[in-house]
Parts: structure tokens; C-alpha cells; sequence
């Protein structure tokens, strides 16, 4: 519900009326799209109004639509035309990234903090080296499901949206783009991770705030991913943490802040291998705060989910 609120604020803060384009075949991966011309509205047209009106609403990057110009859209790893195929592909890939998924998770099961008994990534019975060693790896560990857990339903959905919808492969292009060797955080930010709520974060966080900060606005796009990933977290029912899951993404606006600021003063971007690490170092250093918040509020859950049925049962 949260993500359907600032959906329709976008809407209703967009600058000009947003147009469908006519999706053609797709061509050296690409989507060839060609602006529709506004016509008179007929009986026979309400079905194809129906389908646009369905894809506005459930069309999270703008594929299609004139919103999207500007956002990065990774390119296919291979061309393939055939629907057929292409679900059939989708379909392995989500048997795929469900397995591997499965296994990190038993990974970081089997690592989980002897000590904490579950309620936290940091083991106190270790010496702090090994002890933010190991909850370093539990944090990148983490960042690696949550990319394989998007990419898992992505490829379900396009399974089902090709076979059953009639969709073609060129509307379902790779949703990241190698986020694990972004040099820069900007670059993990601005197009190698997901870019599903761009568009809302944006127009709702980031161009309010232009006026005022200028190229530092985009600090309040990812306060709004905060409060959006906080409401998440509450959704577990065992209340959120503010501070460590918006400070989680304040401080990756900070990181951004400070690689404009780098490039301000030095004339040169954030990149490299340096770069990389840059990226790394600061993912896991303020990761380690989020990641411990979601593992307690989940163990909480698990926790109340086990003892439902002895409260049943005795009452």
C-alpha cells in the first residue's frame, strides 16, 4: 500500500501527461519504440485502453511508456525473439536463483553467532576481529540474497507475463546490471541495482528538495527508501527500528554526497579499483547496522509464529 501511495503521488506530481509508446519488435536487444499519436476513443478501443491502464499500474520502470526516458536499462545478455523460449529460460533461471538462494540462506544459518542465539549478527564470545569478521560476511551474505530474491521473482513473473500474456521478450530486459563490480556507489545506486522505484523516489524525495540542495537533493530520494524499507520491516509485526534502517540508506545519500564532492574538487569521478572498494567498504560498514535489525525483528517472528499453537492449544 505504501508503494501504490507514492505511485499515485508521482502521477499526480507528473510534469506532462504520460504517453504509451507502440512496442514494435525487439532489435539488437533493444525495444524499438515509436510515440503513439492520441486518437479518438472508440467501443473497440476499450480493451487495448484496459491493457494500457494495467500495464501503467504494474509497470514499475516505465518500459513503454515516456517516464522511463533517462533510466538505465541494462542490456539482454543474448537476443532471443521467441516467447516460447524466453519463458522457458525465465522458468530455469527462477528454479536457479531459488537454489542458490536456498543455499546461502543454509550458509548463513550455519554461521549465525552461536552466542547471539539468533538475535544478532555479532557474536560477543569472539575477539572483535573475528567477531566483525564474521558479521562482515553475514552483511555481504545478506546483500546477496536480497539481490538473488528480486531476481527469483523478476524471472516468475516474466515466466507467467510471456507464456500467458502474450508479452514479448524485449519487455522484460535484465533488471541489474553487475551491481557487485560497481565502482562507485552512485553508479550502484543509479543504475546497477534496481531501479524499480526510481521514478517515485525521485519526483517524491529528490526534485522537492533540487531547490534547495541542488546536486545533493538525491539525499532525500534515499530517505524515502528508508521509510519505504522501515514500513517493510514493521510489517513483520514486531515493530521497526528507525535509526539503523533510514540511517542504513541516509548514509549511502552521504557516500553519493561525497563522491560529487570528490569530483567537485578534484575534477575526476569516483571509479577503478579503488572505486570498488570504496563501494564495498562502505556497503558493509553501514550494512551491518540494517542487517542486524532485520535478523532480530525476523528471529521475533519466527519466534511468535512458533509459539502460536501452544497459545491455541491452552487456551
Amino acid at each position: 500500500m505504501f508503494a501504490v501511495t507514492m505511485r499515485v503521488i508521482t502521477w499526480t506530481l507528473a510534469d506532462e501527461p504520460y504517453v504509451r509508446f507502440c512496442v514494435t519488435d525487439n532489435q539488437n536487444g533493444k525495444v524499438n519504440e515509436s510515440k503513439s499519436e492520441p486518437t479518438t476513443l472508440h467501443l473497440d478501443d476499450i480493451r487495448r485502453a484496459m491493457w494500457n491502464a494495467c500495464d501503467l499500474c504494474s509497470n514499475v520502470r516505465g518500459l513503454g511508456w515516456n517516464w522511463s526516458e533517462g533510466m538505465h536499462i541494462p542490456p539482454p545478455m543474448s537476443k532471443i525473439e521467441s516467447r516460447r523460449t524466453f519463458a522457458v529460460l525465465s522458468l530455469i533461471r527462477f528454479t536457479l536463483y531459488t537454489t542458490a538462494l536456498g543455499v546461502v540462506v543454509l550458509i548463513m544459518a550455519a554461521i549465525t553467532p552461536d552466542g547471539s542465539n539468533g538475535q544478532t549478527i555479532f557474536d560477543p564470545s569472539l575477539p572483535p576481529l573475528l567477531r566483525y569478521l564474521r558479521s562482515s560476511i553475514i552483511t555481504a551474505a545478506t546483500g546477496f540474497s536480497a539481490w538473488m530474491l528480486v531476481e527469483l521473482m523478476y524471472h516468475f513473473v516474466a515466466f507467467v507475463c510471456t507464456l500467458l500474456f502474450q508479452q514479448t521478450p524485449s519487455q522484460w530486459p535484465p533488471v541489474f546490471d553487475h551491481p557487485w563490480f560497481s565502482t562507485s556507489l552512485t553508479r550502484f545506486w543509479g543504475r546497477d541495482w534496481h531501479q524499480f522505484f526510481r521514478e517515485w523516489y525521485m519526483a517524491i524525495g529528490s526534485r522537492p528538495l533540487k531547490p534547495f540542495l541542488g546536486s545533493y537533493s538525491p539525499i532525500g530520494a534515499f530517505i524515502l527508501s528508508g521509510i519505504f524499507h522501515e514500513v517493510g520491516l514493521r510489517g513483520l509485526d514486531h515493530g521497526g527500528d528507525i535509526f539503523p534502517v533510514v540511517g542504513y540508506f541516509v548514509m549511502q545519500g552521504v557516500g553519493v554526497g561525497l563522491e560529487r564532492l570528490y569530483k567537485r574538487v578534484t575534477g575526476r569521478r569516483v571509479g577503478g579499483v579503488v572505486g570498488l572498494l570504496w563501494m564495498w567498504i562502505w556497503q558493509i560498514v553501514w550494512g551491518h547496522f540494517l542487517v542486524d535489525t532485520w535478523v532480530r525483528k525476523a528471529n521475533q517472528a519466527r519466534v511468535h509464529l512458533q509459539d502460536i499453537p501452544s497459545q491455541h492449544y491452552s487456551s
